[in-house]
């Protein structure tokens, strides 16, 4: 249930670089908690399908702007703005559910005239200018749409004037001035003409839609917060809060989005990795049916590295194996081989067939795929588990011996004497992927000792585990702390040093909030400075894994004023 401490207010400046989401199965709002859009990124989202750039209103004649904003407040199911402006208070509250928003203003003192603007934009997530023609329909219920999709807005009693105007803007030259790394690109927005409403009350509601049926905020979040109550039992409410953000829908089926503002697609090995994390915290169903969408899109027996809603890519070098190790643990514990059977014997044949001593990938589709890494030694060690598990599950003898050799290779050919080398061919010596064959039992047990004193001391952070040893790094995008790197870290101090576990683990919870509210950043610096995706699925997900026993979780949560 939630509590104050997972109430966020904000006074003013603080607001201007904080960034907020509004998400459910797909559908996101993402913006800043100043209220600015100031982002190509920023916006109305379904997926990986964007739909409009911006909502402002005017009151009055005075146009409502984020320099006017006196506090912002979020709970994670809605947010609200709250202006001054010449005609007394303005607040303004959010809430979204699947393909359907709801804006409300509420009124100090009635105005005479709202005036609502917004900037359509309907493209591809990959898209900037677009060029894509517009049709425009409707008066009270107004619609836009191009080819890619539709929106219709309305309020009760309102009037559409159509008054067309395209034109070119620059919104992220907001996020740069905060101190974003993104991609900023110049957009195109069309804007269809004049909504007005002449209020009868202190109180005006404007709808959006993208296709979802109408709903007010109150039931909207009374909707979501009874599920979320369901499944924060045993878990924070903040974080089941933050990992329901991440799951849409594709084909009908729960597709996990990797990150947000700009990794709105289904990755594959992002989702694999944390599956462990979502079982523990009860999505079990949109588990089951995310393994089952990437076996949909199994293309010789190989895994997809990721999806959208217009295809799906070739295999990365991790994502097959991770796929079968997360069916084989998934069959494990809920049963239903029958529907896996046939993907997990074309998934181990794909690997057979890249076998040559070690298990052969492209170099540059590692989870480090800025820099090239032959025989990378986390690829090798999560094609030894798949061999094994699938090998078991589906009586594959040549696939159970695979595996077998496998282990012995990583432990003949990488163990440098203190740790796992990186690979056989790359950058880097010492690195996170080094501590990967422990996490799966792969290596002696005397060896943990040498590996925990590099894990300690090389990578080890105030603010999570380095993806590099602080010896060979600089500041490169897959040199920072990530989510993943921590995980593997947090993993291996929970089985030999509980202590050092608790002491990075509440280090690591010290990142949310840092960028967006109730989420963890893609990477961080060693200084603690969030870069990259404000929210990432995988910096998240994997908490319920490892905090889900002795009230750890809301313990060191409390702590942080995230219960």
């Amino acid at each position: 249930m939630e509590t104050p401490a997972s109430r966020i207010s904000l006074k003013n400046d603080a607001a201007f670089p904080k960034t907020y989401l509004l998400s459910d199965n797909g559908s996101f709002l993402f913006r800043f908690a100043s209220g600015a859009f100031g982002s190509k990124w920023a916006g109305l989202w379904h997926m990986d399908t964007k739909f409009m750039d911006y909502f402002a209103f005017r009151v009055d004649g005075e146009w409502i702007r984020p320099e006017k904003q006196e506090e912002f407040v979020y709970d994670g199911l809605k947010a609200e703005h709250v202006y001054r402006t010449d005609n007394g208070a303005i607040r303004e509250l959010v809430a979204l559910k699947e393909k359907f928003m709801n804006v409300r203003l509420v009124f100090e003192n009635k105005p005479k005239l709202v005036e609502l603007e917004i900037g359509v934009n309907i493209r591809y997530r990959d898209e900037s200018l677009h060029n894509r023609q517009y049709e425009l329909g409707g008066t009270e219920f107004a619609q836009v749409n191009n080819k890619l999709g539709e929106l219709s807005f309305w309020s009760e009693g309102g009037t559409f004037i159509p008054d067309i105007t395209k034109s070119k803007h620059r919104p992220g030259q907001y996020a740069i001035e905060q101190g974003y790394d993104w991609q900023e690109d110049e957009q195109e927005k069309f804007v269809p003409g004049k909504y007005m409403v002449r209020p009868t009350s202190n109180t005006v509601d404007f709808f959006f839609s993208l296709g979802g049926a109408a709903e007010d905020i109150e039931s909207i979040s009374r909707m979501r917060r009874n599920e979320l109550d369901r499944l924060a039992d045993k878990n924070s409410w903040v974080i089941i809060r933050s990992m329901q953000d991440f799951i849409g829908q594709l084909d009908d089926k729960a597709a996990f989005i990797a990150g947000f503002p700009y990794f709105n697609e289904f990755w594959a090995r992002d989702f694999l990795w944390v599956t462990k994390g979502y079982l523990t915290a009860g999505f079990v169903d949109e588990v089951k049916q995310g393994l089952q969408l990437l076996e949909s899109r199994q293309k010789s027996g190989g895994i997809p590295m990721l999806i959208n809603s217009r295809t799906a890519t070739d295999p990365s070098a991790d994502s097959t194996p991770l796929w079968i190790i997360a069916v084989s643990e998934f069959v494990d514990r809920y049963g239903g081989l029958d529907g896996f059977k046939k993907g997990i014997e074309a998934g181990l044949l794909f690997g057979l067939r890249h076998l040559d001593g070690p298990v052969k990938h492209d170099p540059k589709l590692s989870w480090m795929d800025t820099v090239e890494r032959h025989d990378a030694v986390e690829v090798q060690s999560l094609w030894a588990q798949a061999f094994r598990l699938g090998g078991q599950l589906v009586k594959n003898r040549e696939a159970s011996s695979a595996g077998k050799e496998l282990v012995k290779l990583i432990n003949a050919e990488y163990w440098d004497g203190s740790f796992y080398k990186d690979s056989l061919s790359g950058p880097f010596n010492h690195s996170a992927n080094g501590l990967v064959p422990f996490l799966f039992d792969q290596a002696p047990k005397d060896r943990a000792w040498s590996a925990l004193d590099i894990l300690r001391n090389d990578l080890v952070t105030d603010c999570g585990v380095r993806a590099v040893s602080k010896n060979e790094s600089g500041q490169g995008y897959h040199e920072r702390v990530w989510g993943l790197t921590s995980y593997w870290g947090l993993k291996l101090l929970k089985i030999y040093d509980k202590p050092g576990f608790e002491r990075l683990l509440d280090m690591y919870l010290k990142n949310f909030n840092k960028k967006t509210l109730y989420g963890i950043a893609e990477t961080f610096m060693t200084s603690g400075q969030a870069s990259g995706a404000t929210s990432q699925l995988w910096s998240v997900g994997f908490l319920p894994e490892l905090m889900n026993k002795g009230g750890m979780m809301k313990r060191l949560l409390g702590w942080r004023g995230l219960k």
